[in-house]
Formats: structure tokens, sequence, C-alpha cells
């Protein structure tokens, strides 16, 4: 499989995207910052990956472009199974299959010089033509540094910045980029070299951002680092509030004149600014969608959000009132707003369960964050998933969490 240029000449940029048919109300956003900061004297080849878009959502998004502007639309679901053979891959978390999708770029692109890959949860504030035209200093891919680098030092991110140091073999969270904007040196990657890594680094144990982790194992020592400007990870100031003070000082000036001036914003995290609206820099999302055919569908989402939370608190208020000793799973977002807002403070819970290893060890609003191993010490009689985002799918992994290390014998819940 190649994907062949639509346009000819110099000035083009080819930019891929890969998300699902749910995200492309968002994507549409990402697509509209870009039609506005767009260069004129370039041509935009657009490159959806997916498996699932509606006609519905292919005809309104093709509707936005441009005279130069293209959009076109490829499964890669068949061709990636086919390519990876006994490799299942699966969503995680909040994020669908389709993160994985990025990692065929250089094999199925060869027609191209260099490629740019752009997470749909972005907005371009500035012409990206100087990213995209950056010296790649004889690297294979142009990056910039994940924003872990700001709080690797805390202690209850040691586990983490030991696991990338040891399983990606990189010599310092400074060389651990994000996956969020990536531009590949195509013709300086070798296709059947790059399969070969790609499948060793599939057997490495992956943790909580496992595409970037497949990424990073395989370009290690072959990034051309650029500012933070290009890809601004927002969510720093908005989960990490409280360590601030304690980050070191060359570190956070930079992100800081970077959050101040982004060329382009990542709305990392599971904060999207389409669910909280009022935090850090959604703002500009919301400039760009209400600009979209998409602003009252997006809207929707959000109202139904809220709905649904009220109702998951709701429900969890009331298992609360049964005076029973229960474990939470899930340092969510939603949990910590439903502290807050229902000044919930009981001995009745014992703690707070999350696989995510940045988070154990802290506390949320007074509750301790464990690993899942502390079930097997602590005397409860049962276990609340916490997460509503995707919980069905999350409620099934956990129960065969619990299965797997005989931990059948309370009741697990969820909302």
């Amino acid at each position: 499989m190649q994907i062949k240029r639509i346009f000819e000449g110099k000035n083009v940029l080819p930019i891929v995207f890969a998300f699902n048919n749910d995200y492309s109300k968002y994507f549409s956003v990402a697509l509209q910052s870009l039609i506005e900061n767009s260069n004129n004297i370039y041509f935009y080849d657009i490159i959806v990956f997916s498996s699932d878009i509606s006609e519905r959502n292919k005809k309104l998004l093709e509707s936005m472009l441009p005279k130069n502007f293209s959009l076109r639309f490829f499964d890669v679901s068949i061709y990636i199974n086919q390519l990876l053979e006994d490799i299942q891959l699966s969503g995680y978390k909040y994020w669908s299959v389709e993160m994985y999708y990025r990692i065929v770029i250089p094999i199925i692109m060869r027609n191209y010089e260099r490629v740019l890959y752009l997470d749909s949860d972005t907005i371009s504030k500035k012409d990206i033509t100087p990213l995209f035209n950056t010296n790649f200093e004889n690297k294979q891919i142009v990056a910039v540094m994940d924003a872990f680098n700001l709080i690797s030092n805390l202690e209850e991110c040691q586990e983490t910045k030991d696991y990338l140091l040891r399983e990606l073999k990189i010599k310092s969270v400074k060389s651990y980029f994000n996956s969020g904007v990536i531009l590949f040196n195509i013709q300086k990657i070798c296709p059947e070299r790059y399969l070969e890594r790609l499948k060793e680094a599939f057997k490495i144990e992956l943790t909580n951002c496992p595409d970037q982790d497949v990424l990073n194992s395989i370009f290690v020592e072959q990034v051309k680092f650029v500012s933070q400007e290009w890809n601004l990870q927002y969510h720093i100031p908005i989960l990490y509030d409280r360590h601030l003070d304690s980050f070191n000082k060359d570190d956070l000036l930079a992100y800081n004149l970077a959050f101040d001036n982004p060329a382009i914003i990542h709305y990392t995290s599971p904060v999207k600014p389409w669910f909280a609206p009022k935090l850090g820099l959604a703002v500009d999302f919301w400039r760009y969608a209400r600009k979209t055919d998409y602003y009252e569908e997006i809207l929707y989402s959000m109202y139904q959000n809220e709905i649904a939370n009220s109702r998951f608190a709701t429900h969890l208020y009331m298992k609360l009132q049964e005076n029973k000793k229960v474990i939470l799973w899930g340092a969510s977002i939603f949990l910590e707003d439903f502290i807050n807002r229902y000044r919930i403070s009981t001995e009745n819970i014992l703690g707070i369960i999350d696989i995510n290893t940045a988070r154990q060890g802290q506390t949320l609003n007074g509750y301790k964050i464990y690993p899942p191993e502390i079930l097997k010490s602590l005397e409860y009689e049962e276990i609340i998933l916490t997460i509503v985002n995707g919980q069905d799918e999350r409620y099934e992994d956990i129960k065969n969490y619990l299965i797997e290390n005989n931990l059948t014998h309370v009741r697990f819940s969820k909302l």
C-alpha cells in the first residue's frame, strides 16, 4: 500500500491525522485552525487514517476546504493488521485504536520527502510552514520534548522515569518526545529496518502512552528537537498547578514562554476543552469551533457529558451512603470534581486505585492514591469504578484484572 501525491511541486504540505468517526467533530476544529492560518502559496494535502468515517462526516469536512486544500481518507486498519501479524492493537483508556495508525507513515508514504503528523486534539494558531521546513540535520524526525520532563523529578514519577530510561533506552527524559506532532524525514527512514524495529518495539511492556513509547523506542537518538511552541502540551498548569514551585526554573521558563505564544496547542490529558471550556487554553479551541458546521454538535456532546456526569455523581453519592468500606478505582477528573463539589469526607473510602504511576503516592483531596497491588492488603467491601470516559470498556479490563489476581471476593461495581 502506497499513498500517491495529489499535488505536484515543492510547495506542498502533506499532513496526516488519525481519528475515529466520533472524533470527526473535534478534528473539524483542528482543520479550521489550519485553514485560517494557512500560507496561500502552499497546497495542503490533508490525509486521514481511519476505518469508520461516515459519508456524512466526510462531506461536512470536505465542504470546509478552500482551493489550496485537499482532504483524503484511507482505511489502513487491514494493512496494519497484516503488517504486524500477531500483534493485537486495541484502544487504551480514552484513546481509540487509531492512535497507532501514525506508525505506518514511514512505510506507506514513500512518495513524499517529508510528512507532518498532527493529533486531532490540536489547533494551529500560526502558519505551520516554518515547522514543516525545519532542517532535519540528518535526523529521521523532528519533534518536541514531552512535558513529562517538567514533572519527572516528582517522587511519584520516579517509576515512570526509570521505565523510560530502562526500557526505551533514552539518555534522559529530555530525550523523550511527544508523539502528537511529528515531522517525518521519509527518505532518511529505511522501511525494512523501520518495520523490524517496529515489531521489536511492541515487545516492550508499554505504559500510559503506548504509541508514543513505541515511536520513542524506534527513533532513539534520531530526533531533532524544536521549541515547545510547536507542541504546547496544555495540561501542566491544570493537573500539576500545586507542583509548579518545585519545577526546574529553566524548564518552567521555557514552557511558560511557549504557553504564552504557542504555534500549536495540543490538548493533552483527558481534560479536553470541549468538556472543560473554562480551563487553560480552551478559549482558543472554542474560537475556531464556532466557525465550523459541527459547533452545535460539539455543544450537544458537552451538555450530554454534563448530564452523564450528574447521573454518575448521584449514583456514587448514594453508594457512599451505604456505609461500606470502599475502594475507588480511578483518580479521574470526575472523581476530583465530585469530592470537591459534594465535600465528600468519610473514613469509609479507604483509598483510590490508579494504574498511572505518576499519580500513585499522591493524594486526591486527602485520599491516598495506590497502585492496584494494594488491593491484596486492604480490607474493603466493594470496589467502585470512578472512571466515566469509556466506562464499560474499563470495567471489563479491570474485571479481568481482578479475576487474574484472585480478587473476586468482593463486589466490583460501576456507576
